[in-house]
């Protein structure tokens, strides 16, 4: 609950540290189908991998509601809030690494399709920049690669 306890952090830093986590994970995602050789079925099959990702975005939002409940603090953030904060955290995982460009091409599509007001996009494009500069990926995806 600390990184989105409202009594300690504001809504942007919430969604900075929604932001980070679901990026973490997808860091974590692309080592794995990067080295385990049992995931070849799942790389070819977008659909799965996709699903399995808005599942874990949803996790994730349900997981911190239901933490912050039990400390009588409220979750800020809706749904589509963490549900755009973490299709662009993944996108920006795999748009950094030419192994799975097929996959990064269908999450790419499908966070296009999750419609925002202008101002908000310009307010979490923001945010996710200050995340970004905050995570250094070159350091964490090894970027020479790419």
């Amino acid at each position: 609950p600390i990184l989105f306890d409202p009594a300690i952090n504001s809504s942007s830093v919430q969604c900075i540290n929604f932001y980070q986590v679901i990026f973490l994970a997808g860091v974590k995602m692309a080592f794995h189908m990067d080295t385990c050789k049992r995931i070849g079925f799942a790389l070819a099959n977008n659909s799965f991998l996709l699903t399995c990702v808005d599942s874990t975005i949803e996790f994730a939002h349900g997981l911190v509601a239901s933490r912050l409940s039990k400390c009588d603090a409220r979750f800020e953030m809706n749904c589509e809030t963490c549900r755009w904060l973490g299709w662009k955290a993944v996108c920006d995982v795999f748009i950094r690494t030419k192994r799975f460009r097929t996959f990064y091409d269908a999450a790419s599509d499908h966070f296009k399709k999750l419609v925002i007001g202008e101002r908000q996009r310009k307010t979490r494009l923001a945010l996710v920049q200050r995340a970004l500069r905050e995570l250094n990926p070159k350091r964490l995806l090894d970027e020479k690669e790419s």
